[in-house]
């Protein structure tokens, strides 16, 4: 199984509350990649979110579970609150914020379950 690592990224706009997709021409996701040989989770999720979407990672990250997609990949993911605005980049077509109700149509069945923690997260966040 690949081990995978990501950032879901959210932000509020009009007390709405809204998630960084990518979209890298096949599917919608949370920005993510591969996890490299001596590199924590933490600094792929990092690493992997500014490469595809040129957003610097905030400075409070928290790690929230992860979901496997069987048998083929578990994605570790992290959760945190960003200000920034998306620029695609790297295999990223698209990088944008959409309400999360939007976003729950869009990204990738395996990760639905993340969009779910998160908006149980919502009020303490």
């Amino acid at each position: 199984m690949r081990l995978t690592s990501g950032v879901l990224l959210f932000c509020r706009k009009r007390k709405d509350l809204h998630v960084l997709l990518v979209y890298n021409g096949n599917s919608w996701s949370i920005p993510k990649g591969g996890i490299e040989k001596r590199e924590s989770r933490r600094k792929t999720a990092i690493r992997e979110l500014e490469e595809e979407t040129s957003i610097k990672a905030p400075a409070q990250l928290d790690e929230i579970g992860y979901v496997d997609r069987e048998p083929y990949e578990r994605l570790y993911c992290f959760v945190g609150h960003s200000t920034g605005k998306p620029r695609p980049a790297d295999d990223a077509e698209i990088a944008d914020f959409y309400p999360i109700d939007q976003a729950k149509k869009m990204i990738a069945k395996y990760q639905l379950p993340l969009l779910d923690i998160l908006n149980g997260l919502a009020p303490t966040l």
